[in-house]
This record gives structure tokens, C-alpha cells and sequence, in this order.
């Protein structure tokens, strides 16, 4: 397990916000060299987007293509939707 925390201050959507630590947590685990790694989100919209080929047209489409890169390129990395 790792952890992560880090403060910002800018105006986003709440899925954009989640959308962007799911690409920071990828980004974290791929420099730091694990082989293999189960993301959990409690935001199904996230968990939804990410495992969709069919990616939005919009900021959070391209965090969302960005994190799809990541994880196709890291086979032994999947995300899931878990409840609160």
C-alpha cells in the first residue's frame, strides 16, 4: 500500500479532481518500479471512463486518455470501482 498527499488550489469539476489523482497515483507507482497494481476508486465514473474505449472530448478526456496510455503500456495494472 502507498499514500500519497498533496494540496492544490485551482477550480475543477469533482471528476476532474479524481480523474487527475488517478493519473498522479499511476504516475507515482510507474516511477517508483512496481511490477504489478490494483487502483481502487470509489468514483464509478472514473473507474467507468478510464476502462471505456470511448474517451470524452473534453480536459477530463485528455487526463482520462493520458491514464489509459499509462495503464495499457503497465499490463499487470487494472483499476476498480470499490464502494465507500
Amino acid at each position: 500500500m502507498l499514500g500519497m498527499s498533496n494540496y492544490t488550489l485551482f477550480s475543477s469539476s469533482l471528476p476532474e479532481i479524481e480523474t487527475l489523482g488517478l493519473l498522479e497515483a499511476i504516475k507515482l507507482v510507474v516511477a517508483r518500479g512496481f511490477p504489478s497494481v490494483i487502483f481502487e476508486s470509489d468514483c464509478k465514473f472514473v473507474v467507468d471512463a478510464v476502462n471505456s474505449s470511448q474517451v470524452p472530448h473534453n480536459e477530463i478526456g485528455d487526463i482520462i486518455s493520458r491514464s489509459q496510455d499509462l495503464l495499457s503500456s503497465h499490463s499487470q495494472f487494472s483499476i476498480s470501482f470499490v464502494r465507500r
